[in-house]
């Protein structure tokens, strides 16, 4: 599925609050794009906080990653932004409606986070569909990850 129309507001870009902290202060959000890059940078993460999605991704490949074993943290990253979007009442009743799997099509090429031209981790989705089947527990999250899912992100650099 697209994440537009009836299903946007999947997308990391879609505009809600984020609630994290981030190496012991506490920031805010405007979607969970701007959440999960501020985390690649702890130290100028609330830089971030009133930055667009699509500018915050813009913003991916001049970073420079400060956040120690980013490889391994990205996964933990995203869900921690994932968590405090669907902590959201309405959007996590949004996400529990949606049935089927949860598969993050997309036509720019990341085979990481979604599928493109029938291949892809879709991680993205995995993780969405972990928040709605654990009834959005970061704990059950957390495990899903470490049993789940780092094996896939191995020498992954598409993010």
């Amino acid at each position: 599925m697209l994440f537009k129309d009836d299903y946007f507001f999947l997308s990391t870009f879609y505009i809600c609050s984020i609630e994290l902290t981030i190496d012991g202060k506490d920031c805010k959000f405007t979607n969970v794009e701007a959440a999960y890059q501020a985390q690649k940078v702890p130290e100028i993460a609330d830089h971030f906080s009133q930055i667009k999605g699509l500018e915050a991704k813009r913003m991916e490949g001049k970073l420079r990653i400060t956040q120690n074993n980013w490889e391994e943290f990205r996964l933990y990253a995203m869900a921690n932004a994932l968590q405090s979007k669907f902590s959201n009442k309405i959007l996590y009743a949004r996400l529990c409606a949606i049935k089927e799997p949860i598969i993050h099509d997309n036509y720019w090429g990341d085979t990481f986070w979604g599928v493109y031209k029938g291949k892809g981790k879709n991680i993205l989705g995995k993780l969405l569909m972990c928040i709605r089947d654990s009834n959005n527990d970061i704990n059950a999250l957390y495990n899903y990850i470490s049993k789940n899912l780092l094996t896939e992100v191995i020498d992954n650099e598409n993010c």
